[in-house]
């Protein structure tokens, strides 16, 4: 299950990700990203362990 174009407005937590264990990836509109969460709310969920970024998926 997928969390797509979201514009709900904030970023995951980590006891949400954690209490939806089938969740593969979420993606948030822009102009919510940097309108509804702050510097630190974005850098929370971003490092999160469940959540990987450009450059961290390597595929065969």
């Amino acid at each position: 299950m997928a969390l797509a174009e979201m514009g709900v407005g904030k970023v995951p937590t980590a006891s949400l990700l954690n209490s939806q264990p089938n969740w593969s990836y979420f993606m948030i509109w822009s102009e919510q990203l940097r309108g509804n969460n702050t510097n630190s709310e974005i850098q929370t969920a971003y490092f999160l362990p469940r959540v990987l970024n450009q450059g961290e998926v390597k595929l065969p």
